[in-house]
């Protein structure tokens, strides 16, 4: 299945090299949820030192089709648009 993946901020680097604007459309197997999205892009590796993917929640929001999701084993389905970002302050 084809979900398409825009992340910001130094999470960018774990993109390919000719992503544009930090986006791309990556292939998953059928079933595959947040975790393996993750996985199959490396995100740990962009993450500060010794933290895990269940940190990625604490410092970053992720939102699949422009909702908020709290669990990575969010499951996934084909056409899903995935953006992982850092969490936003304002007043």
């Amino acid at each position: 299945m084809k979900i398409q993946v825009q992340l910001f901020s130094s999470l960018r680097a774990c993109l390919p090299p000719d992503a544009e604007r930090g986006k791309i459309d990556l292939d998953l197997p059928e079933g595959a949820d947040l975790r393996a999205l993750c996985a199959a892009l490396e995100v740990q590796r962009c993450l500060p030192a010794g933290s895990g993917l269940d940190e990625l929640l604490k410092s970053w929001q992720v939102s699949v089709n422009h909702e908020f999701v709290l669990d990575l084993n969010h499951p996934l389905q084909d056409g899903d648009q995935v953006m992982i970002f850092p969490h936003m302050a304002g007043g």
